[in-house]
């Protein structure tokens, strides 16, 4: 006679494999905390990227250095429960604030810049602000 498993031993693991699937299943759902740091990471990498592409030196201008790329993390005013955002441009006008045209397009919708919202710029709740270029609710310093 062969050695085999029965059915109802098979359906018995079954049932635990999918007990213990069921118990740790929760512990896969997203990070929102840890969602944000990887997307502060990767546009971190973009601007570097564009700093590399977009060289701006110039070694008979003092203030060459004013144009480079950088992210500037601000508070928005309007339409997003006063969150902490953050915004990709290359200061042209030398100000040390972004204007519309200093910002950097979304490389995923070239329909929208890297902005979470500026006052006086690209507010949150307009359509060329990208909704992802936000910190975390409420967080305080």
């Amino acid at each position: 006679m062969k050695k085999a498993f029965t059915m109802i031993e098979l359906v018995f693991v079954i049932v635990i494999v999918g007990i213990i699937s069921a118990m740790i299943a929760p512990n896969f759902q997203g990070n929102s905390l840890r969602q944000a740091a990887d997307q502060v990471i990767s546009h971190i990498r973009y601007t570097q990227h564009l700093a590399m592409m977009d060289n701006k030196f110039d070694p008979n201008d003092t203030t060459w250095f004013k144009e480079r790329w950088q992210l500037f993390f601000s508070k928005t005013t309007s339409g997003s429960n006063n969150l902490w955002t953050y915004s990709i441009f290359s200061d042209n006008n030398h100000d040390g604030n972004p204007n519309e045209v200093e910002l950097a397009s979304n490389p995923l919708d070239s329909t929208k810049r890297l902005t979470g919202g500026y006052s006086g710029t690209v507010e949150y709740d307009e359509p060329e602000a990208t909704k992802k270029c936000y910190w975390v609710k409420n967080m305080e310093y």
